[in-house]
C-alpha cells in the first residue's frame, strides 16, 4: 500500500536501508515527505560491551 501511495503521490522518491526510509515531495509542489518505518538499530550509544552484560536489558528499560 505505501508502495502505490508513493508512485501516486510524490516524485523524487529517494530511499536508505532498504527501505526502511524513503524521502522525496509531494508531485507538483515544495512540500516534503519523509517516511521511517523503523528505528532499530539506527543509533548505537550504548557501547558493545554493555550491551552483553547479563542485566543490560533490565537495567536499561527501567530508565526508558
Amino acid at each position: 500500500m505505501i508502495k502505490d501511495l508513493q508512485d501516486i503521490y510524490l516524485e523524487d522518491l529517494h530511499s536508505y536501508n532498504n527501505s526502511v526510509i524513503s524521502w522525496g515531495k509531494l508531485k507538483g509542489t515544495r512540500i516534503g515527505y519523509i517516511l521511517i518505518k523503523d528505528m532499530n538499530g539506527f543509533a548505537n550509544y550504548v557501547p558493545e560491551s554493555e550491551q552483553q552484560l547479563p542485566n543490560f536489558a533490565k537495567n536499561y528499560y527501567k530508565i526508558y
